[in-house]
């Protein structure tokens, strides 16, 4: 099943017999279901990576060539502009267009809702 981080905090606030710290983690699903009350001794078969985990990009093109300008070293210092086209273009592809910002008032936002 698909479990996600609100669930494992949900699994942990139980065991600790703690009170939900948010609404998130008080609707996750606890995972009473991957424990059971004798333990599995058979050997653990590992699954081969299907997408190798040492292969890197090549650094031509120009997103590698932006990439390189970007200070990666310390958390959000990096142009964030540039860091988002070049993930955009990246994963979308040259031929989608980089949606840019989308602007609003609040008069606008409220009357949108």
């Amino acid at each position: 099943r698909f479990t996600n981080t609100t669930d494992a905090l949900r699994t942990m606030e139980e065991i600790l017999g703690l009170e939900s710290l948010s609404q998130f983690d008080y609707y996750g699903r606890p995972l009473r279901d991957v424990f059971s009350s004798t333990a599995d001794v058979r050997q653990y078969t590992h699954l081969v990576p299907a997408v190798s985990l040492v292969e890197m990009n090549p650094a031509t093109g120009r997103s590698a060539r932006e990439s390189a300008t970007l200070d990666l070293e310390v958390e959000d210092i990096a142009d964030e502009d540039m860091f988002n086209r070049v993930l955009w273009r990246t994963i979308k592809g040259e031929r989608v267009p980089y949606p840019g910002p989308v602007r609003m008032s609040a008069l606008e936002f409220k009357r949108s809702k």
